[in-house]
């Protein structure tokens, strides 16, 4: 889901142009045993559902530790994914308590 070559945001020399990005939302999966990163995510899809979610499959995160990797708090905290059932996305609930992403907009 990453391209070649992309490197870790420090935080230095970030410019804010306003503008978001799928990097902007890059989620680590880390195996909760050895530390090591197993596969990047970009979150879930705007309703909510994984964007890598196969029919009768668990998540590709299911098992592992999601860890944001620009530490915001839109991005959340790093969390244990235990067991998933169906294609909603863990990750969703980062974006339910956001300003207008209610029904009609209101927050």
């Amino acid at each position: 889901m990453a391209s070649a070559g992309m490197l870790a945001d420090d935080g230095v020399g970030d410019c804010d142009m306003g503008m978001s990005t799928p990097a902007d939302r890059l989620f680590l999966l880390l195996d909760p045993h050895t530390r090591r990163v197993v596969d990047i995510c970009t979150g879930p899809t705007a309703s909510g559902d994984c964007p890598a979610h196969l029919a009768g499959q668990p998540l590709t995160c299911a098992g592992f530790r999601v860890v944001p990797l620009r530490r915001t708090p839109a991005n959340g905290l790093p969390f244990l994914v235990d067991e998933c059932e169906g294609p909603r996305c863990p990750l969703a609930w980062l974006d339910e308590g956001e300003p207008g992403a209610g029904v009609g907009g209101a927050a």
